[in-house]
């Protein structure tokens, strides 16, 4: 959308003693050209943005990156900043992965230059032919690829994900990709996943497997720990795919080893350990609802202690305390 260049002329005023003040000289403003606001232009560009975001809220996360939207953003951010702005809060609040930061950055950018477009194809090209895209139920985009002699799952726009193209970029292609580049890309490669990506599920820390189940020791290999009913192995190609969070940190090697030491750590009566081991293992199934537990005794009798130590065991030190990213939340010292 082109609005074209309007010529303001200014009246006829006294220039003064200035012979090279041109300030109000009617013949050199004509010359500059000042770009006046063709306000008939507004209700086109906030009709095409709010149908943009209408999309967005029935989770199109990529319906305000269409061509002519960005053109009519652009467009607006030209003639009514301020309306442009409350668009722009409009887009961020009707859908959570909407990138606005690099949205806006595109758009005050006045469009992409021939080479960006063709930088973000090639960029495209080069990650649809190295990975594979796909989406889960809830629409959520991935992909795998190989890394070395393993592969890896990360989410479309993950900090892994986000390395792993820039270095192929640089390495395949000999650029590294600019924001807007990398931005127009993402949205691209979303689209493939969604749109032309098989329907896959993607596991956090663990999975279940025939006869088992997986537990990803999120190493910089990718293995992960085989348990059955027979013992356990590590595969170097698990059949699951796992996502981690940044804050995950890599289980070590198993040994075998004597699990009733853990009861001398806490107090916990023995009537009750096998209802705890239960408690802790079914923590770790992911297709099943979560159990509570909860650690009832008068004051010093290290209610604190084995809540710690049992949920060390359980969580094996990730940091991260949000349950998105933990199968269990401890929470110690509740009352009401």
């Amino acid at each position: 959308m082109n609005t074209p260049i309007k010529v303001a002329k200014l009246p006829n005023t006294d220039l003064g003693d200035d012979p090279n003040d041109h300030r109000y000289d009617p013949d050199y403003v004509e010359k500059i050209q000042p770009f006046s606001p063709d306000t008939n232009s507004i209700p086109d560009c906030i009709s095409i943005i709010d149908a943009a975001i209408l999309k967005l809220m029935n989770d199109d996360a990529g319906a305000h990156w269409e061509q002519d939207v960005i053109e009519a953003a652009r467009e607006l951010y030209k003639i009514d900043l301020s309306e442009f702005y409350r668009k722009r809060n409009e887009i961020k609040a009707a859908n959570k992965d909407t990138q606005i930061t690099d949205w806006t950055k595109v758009v005050k950018n006045n469009g992409d230059s021939e080479e960006s477009n063709g930088k973000s194809d090639e960029l495209v090209n080069l990650a649809r032919q190295s990975c594979e895209l796909f989406h889960d139920d809830r629409g959520n985009t991935y992909a795998t690829f190989q890394q070395e002699d393993h592969f890896e799952t990360w989410a479309l726009g993950s900090e892994g994900f986000s390395k792993w193209l820039s270095y192929k970029s640089f390495t395949d292609l000999s650029f590294s990709p600019s924001q807007a580049v990398f931005a127009a890309t993402l949205t691209t490669l979303k689209g493939f996943a969604i749109h032309e990506g098989e329907e896959q599920e993607v596991y956090l820390r663990c999975a279940p497997t025939n006869g088992g189940f997986l537990i990803d020791q999120t190493n910089n290999e990718w293995t992960a720990i085989k348990i059955t009913a027979q013992g356990w192995a590590i595969t170097k190609q698990p059949d699951r795919k796992f996502i981690r969070s940044n804050t995950a940190t890599a289980l070590p090697d198993p040994v075998d080893g004597d699990y009733s030491l853990f009861w001398n750590h806490v107090n916990v009566p023995v009537e009750y350990q096998t209802l705890i081991t239960a408690y802790m293992l079914e923590s770790w199934r992911p297709q099943t609802p979560y159990v509570i537990l909860e650690l009832c005794g008068e004051q010093g009798s290290a209610k604190s202690t084995t809540h710690t130590d049992q949920a060390a065991i359980r969580s094996q030190q990730d940091t991260a305390q949000n349950r998105a990213e933990r199968h269990a939340g401890c929470f110690c010292q509740c009352r009401q």
